[in-house]
């Protein structure tokens, strides 16, 4: 009975000893932004997903509906997190709307609290990278524009400070030649649907790691789409990946 409990006690130790070493060696992700980040839970799609290729990422959230890189570089919250440094990648959204603006108000408006976080970013993590989260336009007549306007004022941000890009608006607007359909887009025609959020996610992941992969993760999507998905985002980012991943 004493060899059982000493094996059990072992077993448990090992256990607890392993967890433990996953957690300090966790890829540790800090995700800023909006509801664009929220929805679908977006940050734990992409740690499920790399759970499943065997990669132990941990993720956190600063997420407040409606919020600019502006309302976020003036909030101890998020200049908190950031200061509590350890991020390997620090993902910066703006509102949806923001970067399609006029080239004067980007300029004024956006840029300069994005330089603010992410020089935050560079004191605190400066083993880490800062990851702008290229959003889509609204689906409606004027998507096409949009959808360029946004992807000009993020790659754009990416390329000022040395950044990396997640493509997510261009994986987008992908899909739409592919499949001709809003089928991305919640009712709102604004927000992600389950299927918009996981190609966001599948993005990221390509993103971070600048690799091919095949995750069995699927979020309740049918496996072909799912599969579908990670094809198109590995397809966007890693045919152009000095575009979006700085070494």
């Amino acid at each position: 009975m004493r060899k059982i409990i000493s094996i059990f006690t072992l077993l448990v130790t090992i256990t607890v000893a392993s967890y433990a070493q996953l957690q300090t060696d966790s890829i540790k992700v800090l995700f800023i932004g909006n509801s664009y980040t929220n929805y679908n839970r977006l940050p734990w799609l992409v740690q499920n997903i790399a759970h499943s290729d065997g990669i132990p990422l941990s993720v956190t959230m600063v997420e407040h509906g409606g919020w600019t890189l502006e309302k976020h570089a003036s909030c101890e919250e998020t200049l908190n997190a950031i200061k509590k440094g350890g991020w390997d990648f620090v993902v910066l959204q703006e509102q949806s709307q923001a970067p399609a603006r006029e080239e004067e108000w980007v300029s004024k408006n956006v840029y300069p609290y994005a330089q603010k976080l992410d020089s935050l970013r560079k004191i605190y993590c400066p083993n880490g990278k800062t990851v702008f989260y290229m959003t889509w336009g609204h689906y409606n007549e004027s998507y096409p524009i949009m959808q360029q306007k946004l992807a000009n004022t993020y790659l754009g941000m990416a390329k000022r400070f040395r950044a990396c890009c997640a493509p997510v608006g261009l994986a987008w607007r992908q899909y739409f030649c592919e499949n001709h359909s809003g089928e991305l887009h919640d009712s709102d025609k604004s927000h992600p649907n389950l299927r918009g959020s996981y190609l966001a996610a599948s993005v990221f992941y390509t993103t971070f790691f600048g690799k091919p992969f095949q995750s069995s993760y699927t979020a309740g999507l049918p496996a072909n789409e799912a599969q579908y998905l990670q094809k198109l985002a590995q397809k966007i980012v890693l045919e152009n990946p000095e575009e979006y991943i700085v070494e």
